[in-house]
């Protein structure tokens, strides 16, 4: 829901510089994958290698980062805000000896910060990523596995229509602006940064049409949607009060954090603990309750995958009873 700013929390109270600031240092402090392959730990049949030879969980960084540069992924500011974080508790750890129990000890470490298992996997994700990289680039001959927690339970948070006019309703009070995004965020299940990122350029208000390119679409495909209706309606007051390149504003200047508003609205709607993204959710959930098939609604929304769309659309105890009524009323002919 908004940037966060050019510093990220490293898990100790301090703060990672910006990655985009530090990668030349980090180059120039990190050897290359060729330097990398002359130290590589010779593990043949279970050598010790020598202490001048040890290949370490920090070493592995810069190989992360080229994979993420070179593959055009966009995410790298945040996986490095992860990073920081596992490699200021165990960046000196020699790869190759490392043992399982540094993996729990440190899960243990995290959980007591007050990390959530779900935070946690992802840093220890990036290192099981990095891991195997190097395994692929020959760099280290072998490692130990990376065991994560398992997956939690997909979340529940939704809103019923009622429930979504009143948190609006709030909002609105608040923040106009932010309202209209809201709007759009509630009727097309978009991510928050497709919505509040988006421009003129991607926007057409005459012919009520919104075409998210590729460069700011998570799944790297275009999506174009025709609007009609209260989000016609809404892209043309949009159009009408434009002061800039950006369809969301706040008198010409881009909203880049509303959570503030969100919070309050939330519990001014009895609603604490309701994210942004469960709206997304609630759209995948009343899209397949009005009888939109799954594919447009993936289309619509942009979900690349059914696995991860099975877990937003959590069929409701509303739905089951409704299957089970048509179900019996078949039977009974």
């Amino acid at each position: 829901m908004g940037t966060s700013g050019s510093l990220c929390a490293n898990g100790r109270g301090q703060h990672a510089a910006d990655p985009k600031k530090t990668d030349s240092s980090a180059r120039a402090r990190h050897p290359t994958v060729r330097s990398l392959r002359a130290k590589v730990i010779q593990i043949t049949g279970g050598t010790v290698v020598e202490k001048e030879q040890r290949l370490l969980i920090d070493d592995l960084v810069p190989l992360l980062e080229r994979h993420y540069r070179i593959s055009g992924l966009r995410s790298w500011r945040k996986a490095a805000c992860h990073l920081s974080r596992l490699t200021a508790q165990i960046g000196a750890l020699d790869v190759a000896t490392m043992a399982p129990s540094d993996i729990e000890s440190y899960k243990d470490v995290r959980l007591a910060a007050g990390v959530s298992r779900g935070t946690v996997n992802q840093e220890l994700g990036l290192l099981r990523s990095a891991i195997n990289l190097a395994r692929k680039q020959r760099v280290i001959a072998e490692a130990p596995e990376v065991t994560l927690f398992p997956p939690a339970p997909p979340r529940r948070g939704f809103l019923h229509a009622h429930e979504a006019a009143r948190l609006l309703f709030s909002i609105e009070s608040q923040d106009s602006d932010v309202a209209d995004a809201v709007r759009l965020l509630w009727g097309l299940g978009w991510r928050s940064s497709e919505v509040i990122g988006l421009t003129w350029d991607e926007a057409d208000a005459k012919g009520g049409s919104i075409t998210l390119s590729p460069e700011r679409s998570k799944t790297k495909d275009p999506r174009t949607v025709k609007l009609h209706g209260e989000l016609r309606d809404l892209l043309i007051k949009r159009w009408n009060m434009r002061a800039g390149p950006w369809v969301f504003h706040r008198k010409g200047k881009p909203i880049k954090d509303f959570r503030g508003v969100w919070l309050r609205a939330c519990k001014v709607c009895s609603k604490s603990g309701l994210l942004v993204h469960d709206l997304r959710r609630s759209f995948a959930r009343h899209a397949l309750r009005a009888g939109v098939p799954q594919p447009i609604i993936m289309q619509i929304a942009g979900w690349k995958t059914e696995s991860v769309f099975r877990r937003y659309a959590i069929v409701d105890e509303g739905v089951v009873e409704d299957a089970l009524r048509k179900i019996s009323a078949y039977r009974e002919g």
